[in-house]
């Protein structure tokens, strides 16, 4: 499991992250890509849902 020091997201990142969440649209779903492409550590946490 990855530490907490390997989190760096940003507060906009992860605001951005909670509010695409919340809606599971297509373009929602493209824009949670792009994000997970640009940090490991969350697409580490979504391959493991």
């Amino acid at each position: 499991m990855c530490s907490i020091g390997e989190f760096k997201l940003t507060f906009k990142q992860l605001a951005k992250l909670i509010d695409i969440l919340g809606n599971h649209t297509e373009r929602a779903h493209c824009e949670l890509w792009q994000l997970t492409e640009m940090n490991p550590f969350v697409r580490q946490v979504f391959a493991n849902r």
